[in-house]
């Protein structure tokens, strides 16, 4: 989870990702998943400043990003959007 105080877009995710990837072991590191969205338009440049690959689901198959849904709906239980 990256908090974005200062917006949701491709500027401020690139620097939140690499700050937070960064910081974590490298058994967490070993990649990382995404749902299609232009914030995530700079993932070759997190790619490089932190050698964690990142891979997309395909468009119309919602069953790849299952985990990554329910991940969402289990934080969102503790930080509801709006909260730090």
């Amino acid at each position: 989870m990256v908090h974005l105080p200062n917006g949701h877009g491709s500027a401020e995710l690139h620097d939140g990702l690499i700050r937070v990837l960064e910081g974590l072991p490298a058994l967490l590191r070993r990649s990382l998943t995404w749902d299609q969205g232009t914030e995530l338009a700079r993932h070759v440049e997190i790619t490089k400043a932190t050698g964690v690959p990142i891979f997309f689901c395909d468009p119309g198959s919602p069953w790849q990003g299952g985990s990554n849904e329910n991940t969402i709906g289990q934080l969102r239980q503790h930080f509801p959007k709006g909260t730090a």
